[in-house]
């Protein structure tokens, strides 16, 4: 009878350990898993900001060879790229093509978007040109365009119309 008692004993602390270490062990799979997972993640953002820094850096080249192109329409929508993604974009080499375009194209419209192109590029020099050709702009709409320009970079102040 104590030799069953003792078998029992064994058998129920043997099942107890077994079923103790069963439970542990998913435990530490989970552990395991979950940081598997968070370096995955962490990987792949590290892999998606390289991959858009590298995205970014094309369309900074695609823009500027636009912005140097003979065809209007591709100028005009490199400097509509421009306006919209100013701060995320680096066109400075193409700063002196879109002065170009603001003192020396016949159509006013596309005057006005160079000066909004380069109130957007936000280059000292550029902001300074504008800020220069404001009293001797000839026409009406375009120096219109250069007064709000300037006067949003100079902190918000009042436009003169």
């Amino acid at each position: 009878m104590l030799k069953r008692i003792t078998t029992g004993a064994a058998l129920f602390a043997l099942c107890f350990m077994l079923v103790a270490g069963a439970n542990a062990a998913p435990s530490i799979d989970k552990d395991k898993t979950q940081l598997e997972k968070k370096a995955l993640a962490e990987l792949t953002a590290a892999e998606a900001e390289a991959r858009t820094a590298a995205r970014w850096e094309a369309f900074n080249t695609n823009l500027v060879a636009a912005l140097q192109s003979d065809m209007d329409g591709v100028k005009s929508a490199a400097m509509q790229m421009v306006i919209r993604y100013g701060d995320q974009v680096n066109v400075d080499k193409a700063l002196f093509d879109v002065v170009r375009i603001y003192r020396d194209h016949d159509n006013d419209n596309m005057r006005r978007m160079a000066v909004v192109a380069l109130g957007a590029m936000n280059h000292p020099w550029g902001l300074d040109f504008l800020e220069r050709s404001q009293r001797f702009e000839k026409s009406p709409k375009v120096q219109q365009t250069l007064y709000a320009v300037v006067a949003q970079h100079r902190g918000g102040g009042k436009v003169r119309f």
